[in-house]
């Protein structure tokens, strides 16, 4: 499709501060800037006990705005959650919002944030349910993974777990008003997180290019994304202490978020949202696990944009035909994969797999409006299913995987 014949929109109204140390030295001050001068800081119980929250509760103290904790946040954010959070903020009389945190937190906050203006369960407002009413109290997000992109899109995901479903928020209200994009806030991130959320990254940054929403500015910043998780993400998973490498992958992933709030995700994503809400794994390992097998199955939709990039992740490839090159590009990302020790499969969840909850990650899966619908090449529902049992070759369990 010639640009000619395309119309698109793209908004970027989120304010994107970037710098080593900012959340210590400039927080406070956004936030009298916004005139909040009691806020709820919205994380979880990791980053409680680590001592982060606290002495950024401490700055804001002494920057004049007085912070109040909900850190119950788990991963993959509960309705639940998020209802007792809207509860802290009511009853605190707070005005705005500080998430602290990866993709959870964040999301969290939003769907707080939502609900602290729309009245009920806020799975009410569920993508394709009832309006989102705004405006929404102003929100900063502090991302402390590379991966989530949440801090400048205008969705949140939040599990039902009475349904064992994911529900997708979104609204341009949910735009956060800034994010604080923090190098430092990354520091004490474990090498495996480190795979998972870049990977997430990644991930992201790849379905936006290669989706059938994908335009012209989202395109870009995908591809820089691309290109600067290519060159640092196993740099920063080889060595942690890596400052600039560790910059380097964080500002790609708000760069991704930006071209998937564009743009959207596709089948991975379908894939992955099911695996979270019915087995609770995490979010980004499961993104990156799947993106292999979804991409061999995408291949013959865009050969093209799969060979572009190809060309990123191996030079050659540019001596190879459009199709080689595109077909080089899963055994690259398998690769690359691998040497951040990222699972081939799902295998180690094979005891509790049977045809059964295989036609329920299908339907849930196909379900996933907010992604489904994106993806170059349509599958059909038993082209899903065989997606899913590639990724869970064996019903048996084969292996533990402490992630």
């Amino acid at each position: 499709m010639g640009l000619i014949n395309q119309k698109f929109n793209s908004i970027l109204p989120t304010e994107i501060v970037f710098g080593k140390g900012i959340v210590a030295s400039d927080l406070a001050n956004k936030l009298l800037d916004l005139n909040v001068q009691k806020v709820l800081i919205v994380s979880d119980s990791g980053l409680k006990n680590l001592g982060i929250i606290d002495g950024i509760a401490d700055s804001l103290r002494v920057g004049g705005v007085e912070p109040f904790i909900f850190a119950e946040v788990e991963p993959n954010p509960t309705m639940e959650a998020v209802h007792q959070g809207r509860k802290v903020y009511f009853q605190h009389n707070c005005t705005g919002i500080v998430a602290i945190g990866g993709g959870s937190s964040l999301d969290a906050a939003k769907a707080i944030a939502v609900a602290s203006v729309n009245e009920g369960d806020v799975n009410q407002y569920g993508r394709g349910k009832k309006t989102i009413k705004g405006p929404l109290p102003p929100t900063i997000m502090i991302p402390t993974t590379a991966g989530t992109g949440s801090e400048v899109t205008n969705v949140a995901v939040i599990t039902d777990t009475r349904q064992k479903r994911k529900f997708v928020l979104a609204s341009t209200y949910l735009i956060p008003t800034c994010a604080f994009v923090d190098p430092v806030m990354t520091y004490s991130l474990p090498p495996k997180l480190i795979a998972a959320t870049g990977m997430d990254a990644l991930v992201h940054s790849i379905e936006s290019y290669v989706n059938n929403r994908a335009q012209p500015i989202s395109d870009a910043l995908a591809l820089e994304a691309i290109k600067m998780l290519r060159k640092y993400l196993p740099k920063s998973y080889a060595d942690p202490t890596n400052e600039e490498a560790k910059a380097q992958v964080l500002l790609a992933s708000t760069i991704a978020g930006l071209s998937f709030s564009m743009s959207g995700t596709a089948l991975v994503h379908s894939l992955s949202h099911p695996m979270t809400a019915w087995f609770e794994v995490p979010h980004g390992l499961a993104n990156a696990i799947i993106l292999p097998y979804v991409m061999e199955f995408n291949l013959i939709a865009n050969y093209e944009k799969y060979a572009e990039v190809a060309y990123l992740f191996e030079e050659e490839t540019r001596n190879l035909s459009v199709y080689k090159a595109a077909e080089k590009l899963v055994d690259h990302l398998k690769n690359f994969a691998r040497k951040l020790d990222i699972p081939e499969n799902f295998n180690y969840l094979s005891e509790v797999i049977d045809e059964e909850v295989i036609e329920g990650l299908t339907r849930d899966a196909m379900d996933d409006r907010g992604t489904f619908p994106n993806n170059p090449r349509k599958p059909s529902k038993e082209e899903v299913r065989a997606l899913y049992q590639q990724l869970l070759p064996q019903y048996k369990a084969t292996m533990a995987i402490n992630y």
